[in-house]
């Protein structure tokens, strides 16, 4: 009888280890949603498929680092190959359209594991995105913008987003500059449409310098009169 009881222990046991040793190499796949009014619908839906998960990498397996990628790339536009995150991305994928729809793909593999993630999604970028800030010299004290990007890598990809149309305007606005100036990173250029009050387009761009990277920046302001 304790023969019989200890052969079924053993079994048991045995079972459980396989099971545990098994448990890290099964193989996930979550839905990952993100919010980004860059985006045609204003949603990114991703697919994100985990394999051979170490335990200590668990968090990379999970939705919320699949949902920063997915924001950083949609909030500024990414469009080059690179890091974003944890993840190495890239566009795999082109469809034509207006605007065109870009499939990317995003993979993190453990340097000493075998943990591999994979987050795949596609996106249709909105041609502009309007970005608004607050600037008391205005008439109405709110400024508008409309920003677009393109060719955009993640090296340099702050100067593709709101926050930092939002800087610029306000620095532009703040100081009542109606001559050429930089202003966070991008290049300004006024044209007075009237005076008294003085109504001012500007239209602000970035250019990488060793990048096809472009970013634009347009809006128009009517000045207070002093």
């Amino acid at each position: 009888m304790r023969r019989s009881l200890l052969i079924a222990a053993t079994a048991v046991a045995l079972l459980v280890s396989a099971f545990s040793a098994n448990a890290g190499a099964a193989t996930t796949t979550s839905t990952c949603i993100v919010k980004s009014p860059n985006v045609v619908g204003g949603v990114i839906e991703g697919t994100l498929v985990a394999k051979d998960v170490d335990p200590s990498q668990m968090q990379f397996a999970s939705c919320g680092d699949a949902r920063e990628a997915m924001k950083r790339i949609a909030d500024a536009r990414i469009e080059e190959a690179g890091e974003v995150g944890v993840f190495d991305c890239e566009v795999v994928a082109v469809k034509k359209s207006r605007p065109p729809i870009l499939s990317y793909s995003c993979t993190f593999k453990g340097a000493d594991t075998a943990t591999s993630v994979q987050l795949t999604f596609a996106v249709k970028f909105r041609l502009s995105t309007p970005c608004a800030t607050s600037s008391p010299n205005v008439i109405g004290g709110k400024v508008t913008g409309r920003l677009s990007a393109r060719n955009v890598n993640p090296v340099q990809a702050g100067y593709a987003t709101c926050a930092n149309a939002k800087k610029a305007m306000k620095k532009i606005t703040g100081a009542g500059v109606e001559k050429p100036r930089s202003a966070a990173g991008l290049y300004c250029l006024p044209t007075v449409l009237r005076t008294e009050p003085d109504l001012v387009r500007y239209v602000c761009t970035f250019r990488g310098a060793d990048t096809p990277m472009f970013v634009k920046l347009v809006f128009t302001v009517a000045y207070k009169l002093d």
